[in-house]
């Protein structure tokens, strides 16, 4: 098994690939990815996933891989790669052009299909929970840039997680401009408050997650009613349980928030129903 990219429809391992100093994506956070799951060779919640990249580069004005192009790419470099189980990182950007800002005049995007591994935490954070601050960073405000777009310019999250990391946490939690609850810094969040699921709306600017509508379709199964709304950090602190969940992640119980402590019982039955649904949402190429 090994860790390979197609850039452009060519193989390299990863080890060996390069790309183009002039790069768009490279100078200036110019493009969009989506990363994805993939079991026994096929790829969780495909098509939400494709969708989703669609709309993100459609916003930033590039046009999308067809279908059945971007399922070409992915099936090949799976295949190349000898894995069964891993990780996907599909990359859109610009392509390469003179030095500046201004995006036009740009030929055909680069488009790159990574397979690897990845493991965001631990595995004793399953079982034992995460612990998480809140970031003095803000999240963008939606009229500055919209938080459905899953661009490459991922350096207000970094900062924010290096605040946690700095604290002796493993996650950061990030308010919006308003102060309400968003979302993590590469994570969904989710307060198990009695019977009610609540997560933040979308009008926080948090990222409308692919595993997050995952849990919120999975909610009758797991007995929750859902709540999607805008609330503060003083009401996602009385809540009973916490957790996080991305593609990345799974479904990850949190532990403690600035350190007000949470259960994570129930939380970790969520994660073994979500699991147990992997195999039917994986659709073969």
């Amino acid at each position: 098994m090994n860790d390979v990219v197609s850039i452009n429809g060519e193989l390299f391992p990863l080890i060996e690939a390069k790309i183009p100093l002039l790069d768009r994506g490279l100078l200036y956070g110019d493009g969009i990815f989506e990363g994805v799951r993939f079991y026994d060779k096929k790829p969780l919640l495909h098509i939400p996933h494709f969708e989703r990249f669609c709309k993100s580069a459609e916003y930033i004005r590039l046009s999308p891989p067809s279908l059945e192009s971007y399922n070409h790419e992915i099936k090949k470099t799976i295949e190349a790669s000898g894995y069964a189980d891993g990780y996907l990182r599909i990359i859109l950007t610009r392509g390469v052009g003179k030095m500046g800002i201004t995006p036009t005049g740009y030929g055909k995007p680069n488009f790159y299909v990574i397979v690897t591994n990845i493991a965001l935490y631990d595995k004793s954070l399953y079982e034992n929970g995460i612990e998480l601050v809140v970031s003095k960073s803000r999240r963008i405000h939606k009229d500055s840039f919209s938080g459905q777009v899953k661009s490459l310019a991922y350096l207000p999250n970094i900062i924010c997680l290096w605040e946690a990391l700095e604290s002796g946490a493993t996650e950061a939690l990030m308010l919006d401009c308003d102060g309400y609850v968003s979302e993590a810094s590469v994570a969904n969040i989710f307060a198990l408050m009695g019977n009610t699921l609540l997560t933040p709306s979308l009008e926080a600017n948090c990222l409308e997650g692919v595993t997050r509508n995952q849990i919120i379709k999975l909610s009758s199964k797991l007995g929750f009613n859902v709540e999607e709304k805008l609330f503060k950090l003083d009401e996602l602190l009385e809540a009973d349980e916490v957790f996080l969940t991305g593609t990345g992640a799974g479904v990850v119980p949190v532990a403690s928030i600035n350190g007000t402590k949470f259960k994570i019982d129930r939380s970790k039955k969520i994660r073994e129903v979500y699991e147990s649904s992997i195999k039917d949402n994986c659709q073969a190429l």
